[in-house]
């Protein structure tokens, strides 16, 4: 069974590609804005109310570049500062991250019961 499948039967969960970080994290002031309005999430992931519960990033190879690493940063002191984290998925990792990913999903949809 697909993964991103499993993940919205097992736990009636939404998975929403590509947002952007602005839709996610809002703010009045324009120096933040202009910070955040062009980067994007690979995968949020929302309960059935569009709470996200995890946000999910797939760095292939280019993400060892150094702007790249610049970006990842940014985007995770973004994340941080609404008290979020950005869960990677690294080259080579997936059955690893999927893993992960099923775990920490179970865990918080425990909570939320």
């Amino acid at each position: 069974m697909n993964f991103s499948k499993r993940i919205t039967d097992q736990y009636e969960l939404y998975i929403f590609p590509k947002i952007r970080i602005s839709d996610i994290i809002s703010t009045n002031n324009k120096s933040d804005l202009g910070k955040i309005n062009s980067k994007h999430i690979d995968f949020t992931i929302c309960t059935k109310n569009s709470t996200p519960l995890l946000f999910v990033e797939l760095d292939d190879l280019s993400h060892n570049t150094d702007k790249a690493i610049e970006n990842d940063n940014k985007k995770a002191i973004i994340f941080k500062s609404i008290g979020k984290s950005i869960f990677r998925v690294k080259p080579g990792k997936r059955n690893e991250a999927l893993f992960s990913i099923n775990k920490i999903l179970k865990d918080k949809t425990d909570y939320l019961k």
